[in-house]
């Protein structure tokens, strides 16, 4: 087995100091950023039929909905029966591409072609009167989507665009008087997953929720940050605002307790798509906490420059675009939150692009009643050994992982600072940076064993209890 690698635990208040609010308009920015799209091409919104003779089997329809749940398009088609031809256009930032192929009962095979007339990409799937569920995929079949569209309706042609279904649900409830906590977080390029922590464990156990149509109900296998099987728990809709719960644990006991909702967060989105070019943020913006949402958007716009100053680096290589360039530009911006309360929000914010390989990530871990973001130094006494001993504490709980014997994960570990924390209700987990490879690799530290280095009056002192 390898030696274990000797880590540094780096300064946590690195990511918390240097903020002095100023929110710019996403909008904005990327409208300009993309601009280049839209003066380039040719932006129609009528498709003229061209039918010579009459056909009862010819069709004029047009669908509406997005691309893995993000950009939202409209498909545009006439049909003679066999074949079918028409355009693909982005709602936002009214990109058109045509397309033409064959429709073969409820088959629908697409070639996507730009206005040049040079294939740009393919679309493969299933059509009906009222829907389209397809396969999108560039020209060499490299980068793919999922279409999901719906048929418009007369009624509908001028309705606003549905946004994606991105949402946070924060839950509390009690078994044998000790509190529950239960997050569900919904992203449209995600499964649903769950932050689950049940006070006879104690610990927070994560999972993907899978969901049972047939009793409407969710499913979720837990596994904590070793993988460590953490039991199942189902989950019953008795309302929007509560749920009753069955968790059975790693043990196969059974244990019963209701669910409500204490908070909730629909997040902040920002998309926009084009020939060349695609761009997707998500962040918890939190409705009455201005500063905080200060904040978050300081992080956001910054990393959004980081966007818009690769595309002006290269915008002279655009102005023609060739196939090649079809969706090839791609910027995303998620979230994660570890915990949720009238008190207290902890998670993160990651950032990622094509063009270089450095994976952003902002850690936050902001009190509403203090109106600040709190660093380590709000909770812990400073020059207490409070370093040392959780760098120890992190070296002996990833020696207990299998995958240590792995060299690569081994070598890419070793060079990992930890210098992500975030609070949850049985401690503070220590994170590293965001590999595509091994993820985020975390270590939870108990409070029971940090206790002696916080301060007397720290702010999470209700949570820790």
């Amino acid at each position: 087995m390898p030696a274990t690698p000797n880590l540094i635990i780096a300064n946590l208040d690195d990511n918390t100091s240097y903020m002095q609010p100023r929110i710019a308009f996403l909008q904005v920015l990327f409208l300009a950023f993309f601009a280049f799209s839209v003066s380039a091409q040719t932006v129609s919104s009528e498709l003229v039929t061209p039918f010579l003779y009459k056909n009862d089997n010819a069709w004029s329809r047009s669908y509406e909905g997005n691309i893995n749940g993000i950009h939202d398009i409209i498909l545009s088609l006439d049909s003679n029966g066999d074949d079918c031809w028409g355009t693909l256009q982005y709602k936002k930032s009214k990109v058109t591409l045509n397309v033409e192929g064959v429709v073969d009962g409820t088959k629908l095979l697409l070639n996507e072609t730009d206005f040049l007339g040079r294939k740009t990409g393919n679309i493969a799937g299933l059509i009906t009167p009222d829907a389209i569920t397809a396969d999108w995929s560039n020209n060499n079949n490299t980068i793919g989507a999922r279409l999901s569209l719906n048929a418009i309706i007369p009624e509908k042609e001028n309705a606003i665009s549905r946004s994606p279904s991105q949402w946070v649900r924060a839950f509390e409830g009690t078994h044998r008087d000790r509190k529950v906590y239960l997050i569900l977080q919904s992203d449209p390029q995600k499964p649903l997953m769950a932050n689950f922590y049940f006070p006879e464990e104690p610990r927070t156990y994560t999972g993907e929720a899978v969901y049972e149509e047939e009793n409407n109900s969710l499913h979720i296998a837990l596994a904590d940050e070793n993988r460590k099987d953490g039991g199942v728990i189902k989950i019953n809709y008795v309302s929007p605002d509560s749920l009753y719960c069955i968790y059975q644990n790693s043990s196969g006991y059974n244990k019963f307790f209701s669910l409500k909702r204490s908070f909730s967060i629909d997040p902040g989105l920002f998309e926009y798509a084009s020939y060349a070019s695609s761009y997707y943020a998500a962040f918890p913006l939190v409705n009455g906490e201005d500063h905080f949402n200060e904040i978050i958007m300081e992080v956001v716009n910054g990393w959004s420059e980081n966007a818009h100053q690769h595309y002006s680096s290269i915008v002279w290589e655009l102005t023609q675009p060739k196939p090649e360039h079809r969706n090839a530009i791609r910027g995303y911006i998620w979230f994660n939150v570890d915990f949720l309360s009238e008190d207290l929000i902890s998670g993160s914010l990651t950032y990622s692009n094509t063009w270089d390989r450095d994976y952003k990530v902002f850690s936050f871990n902001y009190h509403f009643g203090q109106q600040k973001l709190l660093d380590r130094y709000d909770i812990i006494e400073k020059n207490s050994g409070y370093g040392q001993y959780v760098q120890k504490l992190i070296l002996e709980d990833l020696a207990k992982r299998p995958f240590n014997e792995d060299l690569h994960y081994f070598n890419w570990v070793k060079r990992q600072d930890f210098d992500y924390f975030n609070i949850r209700k049985e401690g503070l987990v220590f994170r590293t940076n965001y590999s595509p490879i091994y993820g985020t690799q975390e270590v939870t530290i108990p409070y029971t064993k940090l206790k002696r280095f916080f301060k007397k009056n720290n702010p999470i002192k209700a949570i820790a209890k």
